[in-house]
């Protein structure tokens, strides 16, 4: 998937409007001894024309990892938002319809 690069800087500039383009909700998945982890988080609205959709992002989506790094909760997920304005790549891997796909967005 291509975007253009003013699309995702300018997403990424404005975190807040991004934050509040989309909802997601935590996946959880049951490991030995009945507990459960958090292994991404599910897209379950995009906002039409906000900046998660001009990201590529659709509803049903489940985000999986950042730039390699597993969403395994909130403070994984803010920690990243904060480092995304100076990283100059960011990969994000996405299971859609049963299948993972990693978008690569340019943010300089």
């Amino acid at each position: 998937m291509a975007l253009p690069t003013e699309a995702v800087q300018t997403a990424i500039a404005n975190v807040p409007e991004l934050l509040s383009s989309a909802f997601a909700v935590p996946r959880f998945q049951e490991i030995e001894g009945g507990s459960e982890v958090i292994d991404g988080f599910v897209v379950t609205q995009v906002r039409p024309s906000g900046a998660a959709e001009r990201l590529g992002l659709r509803t049903g989506d489940v985000i999986l990892d950042v730039n390699g790094q597993v969403l395994d909760g909130m403070p994984t997920v803010t920690r990243l938002l904060g480092e995304l304005q100076a990283t100059p790549q960011v990969t994000v891997t996405v299971l859609r319809d049963g299948r993972r796909m990693s978008v690569v967005f340019s943010t300089k």
